[in-house]
């Protein structure tokens, strides 16, 4: 177990400071380890105390189910949910339910993106039709990817339904009346 250190750091540095590996026995070295990374990450820790903050709730019974519930409906650990959602509703973002949905919805763009690049750079479809159809892919990208991560709320929705088809709010008006 006794070896040349060249990089005296961490560790290393610590052992050969002490001589143990000069001198020591194989247990020696072990138990001089694990007094280094004992240390260590005390020192991580404290450092960590000073840099972070960190928050203690008290939940009842029903509110810590419904915090688990939501969590894995947005594929996240309580903790993470709870910070995440606090912060989008601070900053009033819209907290994506499924981050590995979404990846795999960006990537299944990009890899659509790709294949018409590269019937376009291959010659395969016209330089006009190639042209459209990257210029098309390329909205369609943007649109998607916007509308997933802050979708519209239901009273945008209607709102720009109402807008672009003024009959629609005739129609919403008569179903509201008959609530």
């Amino acid at each position: 177990m006794k070896r040349a250190i060249k990089n005296k750091s961490g560790v290393y540095s610590y052992l050969c400071s002490t001589k143990v590996l000069e001198t020591g026995s194989d247990q020696e070295i072990i138990n001089a380890r694990k007094e280094y990374w004992k240390g260590y990450k005390a020192e991580w820790r404290k450092k960590q105390r000073k840099e972070t903050n960190e928050f203690t709730i008290v939940c009842t019974g029903q509110e810590a189910k419904d915090i688990l519930e939501a969590a894995r409906k947005h594929r996240r650990s309580r903790s993470n949910f709870i910070k995440e959602s606090c912060l989008s509703y601070i900053n009033k973002r819209y907290l994506v339910p499924d981050v590995v949905a979404i990846n795999s919805i960006r990537q299944q763009l990009a890899m659509n993106n790709n294949e018409l690049q590269k019937l376009f750079d291959e010659n395969k479809v016209s330089y006009q039709t190639g042209t459209s159809l990257l210029a098309q892919m390329s909205a369609l990208e943007k649109v998607v990817l916007a509308e997933l991560h802050n979708p519209k709320t239901l009273e945008q929705w209607i709102a720009d339904t109402v807008r672009t088809t003024p009959v629609y709010k005739a129609i919403l008006i008569e179903l509201l009346q008959k609530l």
